[in-house]
C-alpha cells in the first residue's frame, strides 16, 4: 500500500472581510499544495487525522498481525478523502454444510471536509455481497476532535479479528443449521412487504431474488444472503446496508427460532 501519495492539510486562520479581524470560534481547513483551496471551515476543536498518517497506522497494524492481506485506497473529492477497502482472503469461515465460506474485510474512511470522521468498519464478505450480523462487527468511529487517536485502529483491527474467528463463526453456523421451508420463506416475505418491514423496494427486489432462487434456500443462512446480496447491490451506505440486513435478520429470527 502506498502511503506518500495523499494530499495533506492544514489549519489557517480566517479573517472577516468585512472587519477586517480573526475569527476566534472558527479556522480553516487547506490543501498543503494549494491554501487556496479550502477543504472546510470548523470549530477551533477540530483536529487533523492526516491521510498518510492513518494509511501508516493501518500498513503496520497490517504488518504487525502478520495475516496476508489484499488493500486498495480509493481518493475521493479530489483527495478532500480517501477510502480504504482491506480483505483478508487467509481469515475465512468455511459456513457448516453449505459449500460456502466467508472472508474477513476491513474499511477505513478519513475525510478533510467534514462527509466522515475517522471511521473503521470490520466485516466479512461473500463473494462481492457483505454479510452483516450487526453489533458483533467492530466498528470504530471517531470526530475529528482532540479525543482523537489514530492508534487506536490497530486494537480495533486485532478485535476485529478476534471477533470474526469466534463469535461470527457460530453466528453464520447458527443460522446454517435453522433449516426454512421455501413455501413458507415465500409467504413470510410476502407479509414482510404487506407490513412494509423495510422499504417496499428493497423488499420487491428481495422477493424477485428469492424467487430465482428458490430451489436453493433451504436454511437461514441461504435466505440471509438473499436479503445481504440486494442491499449490498442497492445502497452505497455501509449504516444502510446494516441496519437493513439488521431488521430483516431480526425479524427472520423471529419467524424461524434460529438454532
Amino acid at each position: 500500500m502506498d502511503t506518500k501519495k495523499f494530499k495533506e492539510a492544514k489549519e489557517v486562520k480566517l479573517i472577516n472581510a468585512e472587519t477586517n479581524q480573526e475569527l476566534i470560534r472558527h479556522k480553516g481547513i487547506v490543501d498543503v499544495e494549494d491554501p487556496n483551496r479550502i477543504f472546510d471551515v470548523v470549530g477551533m476543536g477540530y483536529k487533523i487525522a492526516q491521510h498518510n498518517e492513518v494509511a501508516e497506522v493501518v500498513v503496520k497494524s497490517l504488518d504487525d498481525l502478520g495475516f496476508k492481506n489484499e488493500s486498495k485506497i480509493t481518493e475521493i473529492d479530489e483527495g478532500a478523502r480517501i477510502h480504504i477497502n482491506i480483505q483478508f482472503p487467509e481469515l475465512k469461515i468455511d459456513v457448516l454444510g453449505t459449500g460456502d465460506y466467508v472472508t474477513m474485510r476491513a474499511s477505513l474512511d478519513n475525510s478533510y471536509n467534514s462527509t466522515t470522521g475517522l471511521r473503521l468498519d470490520v466485516g466479512a464478505i461473500k463473494r462481492d455481497v457483505y454479510i452483516y450480523v450487526g453489533e458483533r462487527f467492530t466498528h470504530y468511529y471517531h470526530r475529528h476532535t482532540q479525543g482523537l487517536l489514530i492508534n487506536n485502529l490497530e486494537d480495533s483491527i486485532r478485535k476485529g479479528i478476534e471477533t470474526f474467528q469466534t463469535k461470527i463463526k457460530a453466528e453464520f453456523e447458527s443460522l446454517a443449521a435453522t433449516k426454512v421451508d421455501p413455501l413458507v420463506a415465500s409467504g413470510w416475505l410476502n407479509d414482510c412487504i404487506e407490513k412494509k418491514t423495510i422499504p417496499i423496494k428493497y423488499l420487491e427486489q428481495i422477493k424477485a431474488t428469492f424467487d430465482l432462487n428458490r430451489s436453493n434456500i433451504n436454511n437461514l443462512w441461504s435466505l440471509y444472503n438473499v436479503v445481504c446480496e440486494v442491499v449490498s447491490a442497492e445502497s452505497e451506505s455501509i449504516d444502510r446496508r446494516k441496519q437493513l440486513s439488521q431488521t430483516m435478520l431480526s425479524a427472520m429470527k423471529k419467524t424461524f427460532k434460529a438454532n
